[in-house]
């Protein structure tokens, strides 16, 4: 890739950086230079070891990590925040399709997607020329450079853990890569790994304790417990919510338990009354769904009686008629766990009258 790469290359796209190390924004540069940073990919993971997965190993773990399938049009994985990546210079119509994508001012971000090379059968995230190459000097018809190994580094621990399923690849990201980590739950919906849950969780707290009131739960709750995929689709993270409740039920933890008791009373009380700032973007009907799933992780994984929601669907027929219309979405025993949660409030109900009658003390 170097040896394509000229003299005035190099000093162009260095003169264009900012102080930040941010590249210049004319789209035509960006493409320009992204080719050369997929080219330096291509050839520094094999140096490094990387070895390539088979197509049917992309396939199945791209389909099991991001829930997509690779080969998708473009179009559908851009708005997921995927995409592959065109580099045939022949392929006008992809090309052209993904200098759409790459555009600063378009509505996704190309430099936040993780973008699949197939020729040399890994990902990158951000393919930027920043911090790749280290130039330590040039002469008029020579570049002298040496491949910087961090950037080089993270992308092999990535691909190996994406691709190879590679344990050791894991620890090693738990300690020095946990933003992506956290991001393949938050943004792809991949909570099914109980490490990478804790790390999401404990995130979450973190944000929960350090912005203000007024902020924290639209940081903490943002993408966590469900959120809405590029193309509007209602996600909801029902591994996480299942981890996250049986683990208070063996080791219980006031601050894991008071993070999810907010956001479910959040939710329940957004049906009928107030609507907090960090529901605002999700319909009635999305957060009934929500409703339902938080109501039935709470009485299956916690064992939490969850009055509040047995109350929801006492006092609420239209709560109760999304549940049976939808099919109760498919969750085992919830209609079951739902007559059975009905009943309860019926009785708590009855009670409360008899003792405000006196009829019944204390």
């Amino acid at each position: 890739m170097m040896e394509r790469m000229t003299v005035q290359d190099v000093r162009d796209y260095y003169e264009n950086l900012d102080l930040a190390g941010i590249a210049y924004s004319d789209l035509d540069f960006k493409i320009k230079y992204a080719d050369f940073a997929m080219e330096f990919f291509e050839e520094a993971l094999p140096q490094r070891g990387y070895k390539k997965p088979t197509a049917s190993v992309v396939r199945n773990r791209f389909r099991e990590l991001f829930g997509v399938e690779l080969d998708a049009p473009n179009e559908e994985l851009y708005v997921r925040g995927l995409g592959r990546y065109v580099s045939d210079k022949n392929d006008v119509d992809g090309r052209n399709k993904q200098a759409v994508f790459m555009d600063p001012n378009g509505k996704t971000s190309f430099f936040e997607s993780i973008l699949y090379d197939e020729k040399g059968g890994f990902f990158v995230r951000n393919p930027d020329l920043y911090g790749l190459v280290l130039v330590n000097g040039s002469s008029a018809d020579s570049v002298d450079y040496r491949f910087a190994h961090p950037d080089v580094t993270y992308a092999l621990f990535r691909n190996n853990y994406v691709f190879h399923n590679s344990r050791s690849a894991l620890v090693w990201m738990l300690v020095n890569d946990k933003s992506f980590l956290r991001d393949l739950c938050r943004l792809y919906d991949y909570d099914i790994v109980p490490e990478i849950n804790d790390l999401v969780i404990a995130d979450a707290l973190d944000m929960w304790t350090d912005y203000s009131n007024g902020n924290r739960e639209i940081m903490a709750y943002d993408n966590l417990f469900c959120r809405h995929s590029g193309d509007g689709e209602l996600k909801i993270h029902e591994g996480l919510l299942a981890y996250l409740c049986d683990s208070l039920k063996k080791d219980f933890d006031l601050s894991w338990y008071n993070l999810f008791n907010c956001y479910r009373v959040d939710v329940l009380f957004s049906l009928r009354g107030s609507l907090p700032e960090h529901l605002s973007k999700f319909s009635l009907e999305e957060r009934m769904k929500v409703a339902a799933y938080l109501g039935y992780y709470s009485r299956k994984g916690l064992s939490d009686a969850f009055p509040l929601f047995s109350s929801e669907l006492n006092d609420n027929p239209a709560f109760v008629d999304y549940l049976v219309s939808n099919d109760y979405f498919g969750l085992v025993g919830f209609q079951e766990m739902i007559a059975d949660m009905c009943v309860e409030a019926a009785e708590s109900k009855a009670l409360q009258q008899l003792r405000m009658e006196n009829r019944y003390p204390e």
